[in-house]
């Protein structure tokens, strides 16, 4: 009879260490998880103590709150989610990490609600007013990919981004930018021409440019720069003689031999990546098999 009592609180015990959550039963110790369907009000949150790290895919939600039983939960991702109110995305101002795509963060005058945001990524969002984002006092990375934002002024007050990402961007003028004194690691990716003259005096150890440079001229006086990706534009690399800290460089197919030389000659042991071609570029056609019956059976 102990023996069979002793059985019983072992199966007990097991069982306390699951849990269900989006129609699937996990380990209560999980500290990361994708969820493919949707989140239920009666969904064994609470026991998901450990739970840092949610991702929403190919799914719908109605209400973000009810991620607010999570008591760990710090960073979360969503991807063709579809949500009836993303501004209930404000009852979980724990949330240290947001990555949000399509429209759901449209209006970034949620992010306000989210005080302790340190790494923020929008994607492909018609955003049109970054002014809420000067708001977010500990962001540290901040990634904009794709949003229709043509006016980047508002960045100029994230002193402490340390970096970011422009995708896909629409902007010419990155004027704002230089106020970005933390700034250390930057993306640019865009159509547009662009002056870099207003960022030379930046601390940046990492650039990558594909949007057009007339004059590369100003990386000369950014003498951090350890990493620089000028694979899509450019013609004059000489400024690049004079970095003291180059590590690693990437530059377009077709560049000349001497050019190469140069610079490694300027620079005993640079990385030098040079494509084979013309690079390829994915496009993002659908993330789901069904994408008209998100978070369905």
């Amino acid at each position: 009879m102990r023996g069979a009592f002793v059985l019983v609180l072992l199966a007990a015990a097991g069982q306390a260490e699951a849990a269900t959550i989006c129609g699937q039963t996990v380990k209560a110790d999980v500290t990361e998880l994708t969820c493919t369907k949707p989140v239920a009000a009666g969904d064994d949150l609470e026991k998901l103590a450990k739970l840092r790290t949610l991702h929403l895919e190919c799914t719908s939600i109605d209400d973000f709150g009810v991620l607010a039983k999570l008591p760990a939960l710090v960073e979360l991702t969503t991807l063709a989610v579809k949500a009836k109110d993303a501004t209930t995305l404000a009852k979980l101002p724990k949330l240290e990490a947001l990555s949000a795509d399509y429209d759901l963060l449209a209006d970034l005058e949620v992010v306000k609600s989210l005080p302790h945001l340190e790494r923020l990524e929008v994607l492909g969002a018609k955003v049109h007013d970054l002014a809420p984002l000067t708001s977010l006092a500990e962001l540290e990375d901040l990634a904009l990919r794709g949003t229709t934002a043509t006016d980047v002024s508002p960045l100029g007050q994230l002193t402490h981004v340390k970096k970011l990402v422009l995708g896909d961007a629409r902007i010419s003028d990155v004027k704002a930018l230089a106020a970005m004194t933390s700034l250390e690691d930057l993306e640019i990716r865009g159509p547009a021409t662009i002056d870099l003259a207003p960022l030379a005096k930046l601390p940046l150890t990492r650039l990558l440019v594909t949007s057009d440079v007339a004059d590369l001229g100003p990386l000369a006086s950014m003498t951090r720069l350890r990493q620089v990706d000028v694979a899509y534009t450019g013609k004059n690399y000489r400024p690049l003689y004079k970095l003291p800290n180059l590590k690693e460089i990437w530059l377009p197919s077709g560049v000349p031999t001497a050019q190469v030389r140069a610079l490694k000659k300027a620079h005993p042991g640079l990385v030098v990546h040079i494509p084979d071609g013309a690079a390829a570029v994915g496009v993002l056609s659908s993330v789901c098999h069904d994408a008209g019956n998100l978070g369905g059976p």
